[in-house]
């Protein structure tokens, strides 16, 4: 097993951190390491691939425990987990590797279900070995796919099981998959978890709508992410005279990327002076953004639609936009919007998923009552259009992040772990 000690991190010797990453030097008023967790050995199963707002939630979680006192460790995946890894050496954890290249899906083939099988047992193993190793005193699981591939080490475990929901249960599911889904959530997380904990009053919703009887079920909102501020801002150089829209997250159909290019588009034929800036990856196995971007070039509006792929200085970014755009119409909890509110840019949304928890309509953001390229782009207009409605949601924007603290996130997970 290869483990990165603690010992050896040195957060003023390295270099920048990568977009996303946490360090504990860049929190304004951290939680004090009291050491109520004190010989806990906590185990994050995390074999991520992209550092995203998922896993920069964990690691900020992993963060809150070590301060505590806890030793943290996270196994992360081997061939292609390096920004992982780098990110939990800076919030002074340790990590192991692990291979876990190959997703968590239906098999559609008996070739796809042999592949499975193979990569199902090879993990499980090499987990069950890294327990023995590690003695965990509780596991800590990030999402339900990290989960199913855990699932035979977990149910032989012995230790509390902790399950973080970032994202809540499919209620849209017919046939085979629905079938499939109940079983996982009855049987499996039901059965084998002692903490189940969601992010958003959306999620507990959901989850709920399961009727699995739960041990323990907690809500526990992510908190404001924490970046490094890099030492050359690498925001591009933007133009002075146009109304900034910015974006912030992976390039995905299911965040509703296409939605706000088609609003954009609309704009920009209009003759209104826009720029919508997209700023997240898009580059990892991702044929929608290609096509989306292809669309953009081909429209002849390239200059004023870019994609900027990761940056490090997303709060700089921030600083120069009006608005932020969020068009998901699933994610359980948004951390761009708490970024977003902590640079007092107000954010234009859907009224879906865990949205209208965190966006105040017509104070410190808007939501769209319908989806689509129409709502977003009437939601742009409402501060487009009226300079004095948006500076009054740059004010309140700012104000409404004091629930979501790193403080009390901290809290509520010590005592989460305290108690089991």
């Amino acid at each position: 097993m290869t483990v990165k000690p603690t010992s050896t991190v040195n957060l003023e010797a390295e270099p920048p951190m990568c977009v996303g990453s946490l360090s504990p030097t860049a929190i304004a008023t951290p939680p004090a390491p009291t050491g109520e967790l004190a010989g806990r050995r906590i185990l994050f199963v995390m074999p991520s691939i992209p550092l995203q707002g998922m896993e920069r939630a964990s690691i900020q979680i992993m963060w809150m425990l070590a301060q505590a006192g806890a030793r943290v460790m996270c196994v992360t995946e081997r061939t292609h987990g390096k920004r992982v890894r780098d990110a939990v050496e800076k919030a002074g954890c340790e990590w192991t590797d692990i291979d876990c290249d190959r997703a968590m899906r239906v098999p559609r083939s008996p070739w796809e279900l042999c592949a499975l099988i193979f990569s199902w047992t090879r993990f499980a193993g090499s987990l069950t070995k890294i327990m023995k190793s590690f003695e965990p005193t509780h596991v800590h699981v990030a999402n339900l796919s990290f989960f199913l591939y855990a699932l035979p080490a977990l149910w032989r475990c012995g230790r509390p099981v902790v399950f973080r929901l970032p994202n809540p249960p499919d209620h849209g599911l017919s046939g085979r998959k629905r079938v499939i889904s109940n079983w996982i959530w009855r049987r499996c997380v039901g059965s084998v978890c002692d903490a189940v904990v969601c992010n958003s009053e959306f999620g507990l919703a959901q989850l709920r709508k399961t009727g699995v009887e739960f041990r323990g079920v907690h809500l526990i909102h992510n908190c404001l992410p924490q970046r490094a501020t890099p030492a050359v801002s690498d925001v591009p150089e933007l133009s002075r005279d146009r109304f900034k829209i910015v974006y912030i997250g992976r390039v995905r159909p299911d965040k509703g990327c296409d939605v706000l290019v088609d609003a954009a588009l609309r704009m920009l034929e209009e003759g209104r002076p826009i720029e919508l800036l997209l700023a997240g990856e898009y580059a990892w196995q991702n044929a929608f953004a290609e096509a989306l971007i292809d669309r953009v070039r081909r429209s002849g509006w390239e200059k004023h639609i870019r994609f900027l792929g990761e940056l490090q200085d997303v709060f700089g970014l921030l600083d120069a936009c009006d608005v932020h755009v969020h068009p998901s119409q699933t994610e359980t909890f948004s951390n761009a919007v708490l970024e977003a509110k902590s640079r007092g840019v107000p954010s234009v949304a859907f009224r879906r998923a865990s949205l209208p928890e965190q966006i105040c309509h017509l104070e410190d953001g808007y939501l769209c009552s319908e989806v689509g390229c129409d709502a977003l782009y009437e939601g742009l207009r409402y501060f487009m259009d009226h300079p004095d409605r948006l500076q009054a949601a740059h004010q309140a924007a700012r104000k409404s992040l004091s629930r979501y603290s790193v403080e009390r996130a901290a809290k509520a997970w010590v005592q989460l772990y305290q108690s089991l």
